[in-house]
């Protein structure tokens, strides 16, 4: 995709900073390389505040933070490094959790510590830790937002901006079952949740303003997707739409070694989405 988005930016638009929320716990480094690396190689890299949520409970938290801030260090606008602390008050131990303690933290940084004043210049994106973002998905994303700025949509703060989902990753080496499941579920963003405004999945932005005004991820829901959603909802009593974003995202299809642990994968996925991503 050859199109240049930033030819849709209005002139004199101010710069967007975009404070991306990936969350952590067990997951392997060379899948995170992979995904972060996808965030740099964006054109819009620069305007990227990278906010790497750790649980406290992560194995080897010093070692892997360090291992990110030499590999990432000058590729960012900010690389921070939030970690979640494990059995507080009122929470339950989820992506949700995590997330909603990462981005408060951001927030913190950027408004207190770095004395940045208008909150309409900052959008949010979370991600799983397996997804590949296409190279100019923020700079589509930017593009979208400063029209609506712009023009002063009414809609721009009650606006989720959901990608379409490709669950590819090694497809031509994967079971029946995990091609199928895949496919099933690109077909089910595209057809059904993005055009009938249904819910967000995996990876989606918004405005961080819409993100204050509904209070940001409730730490007692488990889904940190459907659970925003309802959350944005009931925070702002205003109705949530979602917005197509047309950049392609590739996520990590569930599946195992075999057909029977492709199985056995999806009963752990459901068991997460029904109980939270760190039960054990």
């Amino acid at each position: 995709m050859k199109a240049d988005h930033r030819l849709r930016y209005p002139q004199n638009s101010p710069k967007i900073y975009h404070l991306l929320i990936l969350t952590i716990y067990k997951d392997d480094m060379e899948v995170i390389y992979r995904t972060v690396d996808s965030i740099a190689a964006q054109s819009e890299a620069s305007s990227v505040i990278m906010v790497l949520a750790w649980e406290s409970r992560t194995p080897d938290r010093e070692q892997r933070t360090s291992l990110m801030q030499e590999r990432y260090k000058d590729v960012f606008a900010h690389l921070l490094f939030t970690v979640h602390p494990y059995g507080l008050d009122n929470e339950v131990a989820s992506k949700a959790a995590n997330a909603n303690w990462g981005l408060r933290e951001a927030v913190k940084f950027m408004f207190v510590d770095q004395n940045h004043q208008n909150i309409d210049h900052f959008m949010v994106t979370t991600c799983d830790a397996d997804t590949l973002f296409h190279p100019k998905y923020f700079e589509s994303l930017t593009a979208d937002y400063l029209v609506m700025l712009s023009k002063q949509d009414a809609n721009i703060h009650r606006t989720i901006w959901q990608a379409p989902l490709f669950y590819n990753w090694n497809l031509d080496q994967s079971s029946f079952i995990t091609r199928i499941t895949g496919l099933l579920r690109t077909t089910m963003t595209m057809g059904l949740l993005i055009p009938y405004n249904v819910n967000p999945m995996s990876c989606f932005s918004f405005s961080l303003t819409l993100a204050i005004r509904g209070g940001y991820w409730h730490p007692q829901i488990f889904m940190d997707d459907v659970g925003y959603l309802l959350t944005m909802m009931i925070g702002t009593q205003q109705r949530i739409r979602i917005r197509c974003l047309p950049v392609p995202v590739r996520s990590g299809p569930t599946s195992g070694e075999t057909w029977l642990k492709d199985m056995h994968e999806w009963y752990i996925q459901v068991r997460r989405w029904g109980l939270g991503k760190y039960y054990k």
